[in-house]
């Protein structure tokens, strides 16, 4: 599962991750359905993520079926990272020549 972040990245969250992908988080359960357990990153931005691709994997024949946002149901979720950083401002730089 490929999610997108749908929000403005947080201005102390400078390039921070902005996409989660979390086909090897995830299991099958016995109803159907899928189990996901994601550890959220310290470089992961925060905000709202929307569900845009899924692959899924029939290893039995050897084949994976890719489904983008327009074939999946509106997923929605939301990361809480409180973690920040502010990039460093330059004050100098000194270059010393022959």
């Amino acid at each position: 599962m490929i999610w997108q972040l749908q929000t403005h990245p947080a201005d102390n969250q400078p390039n921070f991750t902005r996409s989660i992908d979390v086909s090897s988080e995830s299991k099958p359960t016995s109803s159907g359905s899928i189990e996901i357990s994601y550890p959220v990153p310290l470089g992961q931005a925060k905000g709202e993520y929307a569900l845009t691709g899924l692959v899924a994997s029939v290893p039995s024949l050897g084949i994976s079926l890719n489904y983008d946002s327009s074939e999946l149901p509106p997923r929605k979720l939301t990361i809480t990272n409180s973690t920040t950083f502010e990039k460093p401002k330059v004050k100098d730089i000194k270059v010393s020549g022959s």
